[in-house]
């Protein structure tokens, strides 16, 4: 698990063995993970990408791919305007979301749940 946030991890880190879960917990930047290629099965970009600009999330998404062994999920939230108290600096809808998929060049599909999904295969 990442986060740019050390207290998130550190949180993480006292509540998942409390739970009896393993978790390593790593603090980097989305767009720059210390990790070599194909080192995890499944990568989630959660709530990430409205907080950031379109070329720092394909970016992101793309560091995401080169992670992921065999997919990628996003979840965005679905917003007529972005909600700046939020953090949110862009907005998405499933238009976008696919988008977004086709210019992995992989397999995808997008769906409402919530807020938008984005699964790459």
């Amino acid at each position: 698990a990442t986060d740019i946030l050390p207290g998130t991890m550190r949180l993480l880190d006292a509540v998942a063995p409390r739970l009896g879960l393993h978790v390593d917990s790593l603090v980097c930047d989305a767009a720059n993970v210390p990790v070599p290629d194909d080192s995890a099965d499944t990568v989630t970009a959660i709530h990430l990408l409205e907080h950031v600009d379109d070329t720092l999330g394909a970016t992101i998404l793309a560091e995401a791919l080169r992670i992921a062994r065999e997919r990628v999920v996003v979840a965005v939230p679905f917003e007529d305007e972005a909600t700046a108290c939020h953090g949110h600096v862009r907005t998405f809808d499933l238009p976008a979301l696919e988008e977004l998929g086709r210019s992995t060049g992989r397999p995808f599909e997008v769906f409402e749940h919530h807020g938008g999904w984005l699964v790459v295969d």
